[in-house]
């Protein structure tokens, strides 16, 4: 079994772990590496969501046989906090994140054709501590705090756009949700198990 981690010393530090010792790599020499996800492909690289502090942007840095690539995915404002990163059935990245310039939650995919970007949520001060799944369909459900409520909410994605709904009245902060084989949504942070 192979550990892998990710954390932030200036730079982004890269962890694996294999029987007998750690391998310690650094991602790269730029101010990027706050409020990391990481996911592992179906070939054993990383990618990894984070915040460029230097620049204040979305990144994604993705692992390949050639080392590792680093791309802005959003720099319109102060953008990239609290991430959460998934990837999809073809492999394709799906990030969740908070914009500290508007205040609102924000999603970032990739296809074939390139990035996309979407405010979701922009009522009040919304979007941190984002957690992000997609259900069996490819659409995306994301957890998250609504700091101007103080609960948690939730957001999802279908054929007829976005919808979003408050989760009970307990504070929201440090969700994690996953969606489990029959379709119900599971948040760390207050437990309920609602339908989809």
């Amino acid at each position: 079994m192979r550990v892998f981690i990710i954390f932030f010393i200036n730079i982004v530090i890269f962890c694996t772990t294999g029987l007998a010792y750690w391998q310690i790599e650094n991602v790269d020499g730029l101010s990027i590496g706050e409020y990391n996800s990481l996911v592992l492909d179906a070939q054993g690289y990383a990618h990894i969501s984070t915040l460029d502090f230097g620049d204040l942007n979305l990144v994604y840095v993705k692992q390949d046989i050639s080392g590792w690539q680093i791309e802005a995915v959003d720099s319109a404002g102060d953008v990239g906090y609290y991430t959460s990163l998934i990837l999809d059935c073809g492999g394709y990245p799906h990030i969740s994140y908070y914009d500290a310039s508007n205040s609102d939650l924000k999603y970032a995919y990739q296809e074939l054709s390139g990035w996309h970007i979407e405010t979701v949520d922009s009522v009040g001060y919304v979007g941190q501590y984002t957690s992000l799944d997609l259900d069996s369909r490819g659409y995306p459900n994301i957890s998250y705090y609504d700091a101007t409520n103080s609960v948690l909410k939730y957001a999802f994605q279908n054929t007829s756009g976005w919808h979003m709904e408050a989760v009970g009245s307990e504070s929201g902060i440090y969700t994690s949700l996953e969606l489990d084989s029959e379709g119900y949504r599971i948040s760390a942070t207050s437990m309920h198990r609602i339908l989809i």
